[in-house]
């Protein structure tokens, strides 16, 4: 392909001049596969999150409309670049879907890493290209949990101690026991709903609806039983006493024993006065450990009175 420019100056026509140009290997006809197409993505910026137990499971749809439509399979939409000071990453789950009669792609955006606590505007810039030309671009945030919001709830009521069979998968929780067996308790407690918030102090988004929240329980992140809805969580708190264990009525016992169905039935045990006693637990969401997690919360109990105080 050639292309001639000629550029005169009307009041002084001796100071024109003339260009030419060409393209592709000389005497051809030109590059074979020459286009000229826009892309267009939306949203215009995207806002995502990520997962390190499960790579991908958090995406957000997106769809980038390329104008003439018949150029669509030419585009490629996997690329990604991470500004300078950024540290975020991310990419397209397997399998666009490709529409040549509308000239869309629609996909599904996951985050890698987490976008750079100083860029809360963004920090991953998403390309649309034919070959090595960059058609339109997307800016990317990936947002990932980072700490215990504030402020923290606190109590300061009255409860009464009510019976509980518990296990690795109740709520509360109770870990740490043999397979099929559950533990007999009377515990008085309330449960508080905890705020998380993602690295640039906002409350975690919805994408992350649905996680499960673990905490480090005997040197391990275990599962607490609830999951993350709107950038909350529900976390029993309060204070328990085992039921007295024998031969003949031992504890902890299986769930399908006449013990454990017995339980939820019987005289609570009385719960003594106790505290206040501070335990702080690392939390994860997403794989995500919060700094902070859960510390300096206090919980007492006085006379059938439970105090939770937390600065």
């Amino acid at each position: 392909m050639s292309c001639e420019v000629a550029v005169s100056d009307s009041k002084n026509p001796s100071l024109g001049w003339i260009g030419t140009g060409n393209a592709g290997p000389t005497g051809s006809a030109g590059p074979p596969n020459l286009t000229s197409a826009t892309v267009t993505f939306s949203p215009s910026r995207f806002v995502t999150g990520t997962s390190k137990t499960d790579p991908d499971s958090i995406y957000v749809p997106g769809t980038a409309t390329v104008t003439p439509k018949d150029l669509v399979q030419k585009v490629n939409i996997d690329n990604f670049v991470t500004l300078s000071g950024g540290s975020g990453s991310a990419g397209v789950k397997q399998n666009p879907q490709v529409n040549a009669s509308t000239g869309q792609i629609t996909f599904n955006l996951y985050g890698k890493t987490g976008t750079a606590k100083s860029m809360p505007n963004g920090d991953v810039e998403m390309e649309a290209k034919d070959g090595t030309t960059v058609l339109g671009t997307a800016m990317v945030i990936i947002k990932i949990p980072a700490a215990i919001g504030t402020p923290h709830p606190t109590f300061n009521g009255a409860v009464a101690g009510t019976n509980k069979v518990l296990s690795g998968t109740t709520t509360p929780a109770w870990w740490g026991l043999g397979a099929g067996q559950v533990e007999l308790v009377t515990w008085a407690g309330t449960i508080q709903k905890i705020k998380v918030i993602d690295q640039f102090g906002d409350t975690l988004s919805s994408i992350y609806n649905g996680q499960e929240v673990q905490e480090n329980g005997s040197g391990s992140f275990l599962p607490i039983n609830q999951k993350i809805e709107n950038g909350y969580y529900s976390d029993p708190v309060g204070l328990g006493v085992k039921a007295f264990s024998t031969p003949q009525d031992p504890n902890p016992c299986l769930a399908a024993s006449q013990e454990a169905r017995n339980w939820p039935n019987a005289a609570p045990l009385a719960i003594p006065n106790s505290g206040p006693n501070s335990v702080d637990w690392q939390v994860q969401v997403a794989g995500f450990t919060l700094n902070p997690g859960i510390t300096n919360r206090s919980v007492s109990y006085n006379n059938g009175t439970l105090i939770i105080t937390w600065p």
